[in-house]
């Protein structure tokens, strides 16, 4: 899976050329679609929208198949095509051809300018606000740690793989613990003193439990304060709730066995509960705004967010999602132009003022059309 590190997006936002091409398109990973080859020849269409556009604003024919060169041999990449995400990204000038597959759903947009049009992928940003997914049955446990647009299996050292890593033949408070019925080696029975059955079988569990708790803690949880999302049967997830040490485990968890389930079906049920913690930095930043409406530092004048951002003046820009706003901003003047519809020239300001907002330090929060006050396109929350 791709990502965009915040140094990438800095990158493409410093780009300036004659002729800045930026195409998101829809995609799948598995399935009929892929099958298919739906993405591939929903490419291929609109590079020939792209073709016509450049065309359409002076574009010399020649130029323009040099430019798309690198373009149109991507379609002969047939395992590029069978491997790909949710979202397909493209930047192109005559001098740089970069691709990107995107962990999130985007909608279909061509965007021909002179500087790349980034707001879609600006999310994937925040990929520092993260949670933990503990997997766990008897017979395997798998350590996650996922954000909004992805999760990746941990490799913790010492981690047992399975409840025998912890009981078979181990030493526990100086006394030989075995599996309930006697060790596969020598058929001998449970030292503890209790008959073989439930009662060793909610030992050895506890036991095993105890030591994946410890494990953990001393590898990675100990100076850690993200939730902890458990995943098994309600048996395993009470019990180790009970015995872990651990203070940000999630009230909720997700039931059933997941010793043979896909790491993307993980993600996906993962993601959905924890929801309401991901959106808790714009939920705080939103009140935030909403507290100081009277204040003079939150601000929901279009032109004067745009100015702020170009002047880095902007905390906390929140924007709605999917928005354009097309027009020029003259630095020197201070001066905002609005179009309703895209004019020669014409940049979108959505994309400005969150661009520079980013280079300036300041956070961007992208919310839907019910969550964003007023549903306008841009507010913020200013520095001063």
């Amino acid at each position: 899976m791709d990502t965009i590190s915040r140094e990438q997006f800095l990158g493409l936002a410093n780009v300036k050329s004659d002729r800045c091409i930026t195409i998101y398109m829809p995609t799948h990973r598995s399935g009929f679609e892929v099958n298919e080859k739906q993405d591939r020849l929903l490419y291929k269409n609109i590079l020939k929208n792209v073709e016509k556009q450049v065309l359409d604003s002076g574009g010399d024919k020649a130029d323009i198949q040099q430019l798309l060169k690198p373009s149109y041999e991507l379609l002969d990449d047939k395992e590029f095509w069978y491997k790909l995400d949710y979202g397909l990204a493209l930047f192109i000038t005559a001098d740089s051809f970069l691709v990107k597959k995107l962990p999130i759903s985007i909608k279909e947009e061509v965007y021909v300018n002179n500087t790349f049009y980034l707001t879609p992928i600006f999310p994937l940003l925040n990929n520092d606000i993260h949670f933990y997914v503990l997997a766990i049955s008897k017979n395997a446990t798998a350590f996650y740690r996922g954000t909004a647009f992805s999760i990746e299996e941990l490799s913790i050292e010492g981690l047992p793989r399975g409840m025998d890593d912890v009981i078979h033949f181990e030493e526990k408070s100086g006394q030989r613990l075995f599996r309930a019925g006697g060790s596969p080696a020598t058929g001998i029975g449970s030292a503890h003193g209790h008959d073989a059955g439930l009662a060793d079988e909610e030992e050895y569990v506890a036991a095993y439990l105890k030591e994946v708790d410890q494990t953990l803690w001393k590898e990675k949880l100990g100076n850690e304060k993200a939730p902890l999302l458990l995943a098994g049967v309600a048996y395993m997830a009470a019990k180790y709730r009970q015995i872990s040490r651990y203070g940000n485990i999630v009230p909720e968890y997700l039931a059933g066995n997941y010793e043979r389930v896909d790491t993307h079906i993980i993600f996906e049920k993962s993601r959905n509960m924890m929801i309401p913690f991901l959106k808790k930095p714009a939920r705080s930043a939103l009140a935030n705004y909403y507290n100081n409406l009277g204040g003079g530092t939150s601000c929901d004048d279009f032109s004067k967010v745009i100015t702020a951002s170009f002047f880095g003046q902007v905390e906390n820009l929140f924007v709605k999602e999917r928005s354009h706003a097309w027009g020029k901003f003259d630095k020197d003047r201070n001066q905002v132009t609005l179009h309703t519809e895209k004019e020669y020239g014409d940049e979108c300001l959505v994309n400005q003022a969150i661009i520079h907002t980013i280079q300036n330090g300041g956070n961007i929060y992208v919310l839907s059309e019910e969550e964003m006050p007023d549903a306008k396109l841009l507010v913020a929350s200013l520095r001063y």
